[in-house]
């Protein structure tokens, strides 16, 4: 056929997974795939190279013939992968990447739910309150939903 097929080779064996691409799929999700198998595995680092991986692959297809982004292509697959990402440097308790993917979301996906609930959550461990009152006074009037007590811990 003219379209070439993908194929992946994978071994998981304890806690490592091992893998041999031998092409790269063309709309990312063989890179998706791969990161999910690191994640599977414990292995967050190598999860979020594959990850961006496929985020980078989506992005260069939204991009139009004169090199600008396509206004709405793929701009919710785009949020939950970037969303992903941050997510699991999260769980690696690097907050500042974390904060810098939600951010990065929130710039081409404003008042992504899921971004802002993570920028949240990272704003109030790093104790900047007022940062987490205007986002979710800006999510409150934009949206017309109180984020805030979705994503604070109850202090009581």
């Amino acid at each position: 056929t003219s379209t070439c097929r993908r194929a992946m080779r994978v071994a998981v064996s304890n806690d490592t997974a091992t893998t041999e691409i031998y092409t790269l799929s063309p709309h990312g999700s063989l890179p998706i795939y791969i990161g999910e198998l690191y994640e599977i595995t414990g292995q967050l680092t190598d999860a979020i190279t594959y990850y961006k991986q496929a985020l980078d692959v989506m992005t260069s297809r939204a991009v139009n013939s004169k090199g600008e982004m396509a206004s709405n292509h793929g701009r919710a697959w785009r949020a939950s992968l970037g969303v992903t990402i941050a997510e699991k440097y999260l769980l690696q308790n690097n907050l500042n990447e974390a904060e810098i993917w939600f951010r990065h979301v929130l710039s081409f996906a404003p008042f992504d739910k899921p971004a802002t609930l993570g920028l949240i959550e990272v704003l109030s461990k790093t104790s900047r309150i007022n940062e987490v009152s205007q986002l979710c006074h800006a999510y409150e009037m934009r949206i017309g939903e109180a984020v805030c007590s979705l994503a604070l811990p109850d202090n009581s």
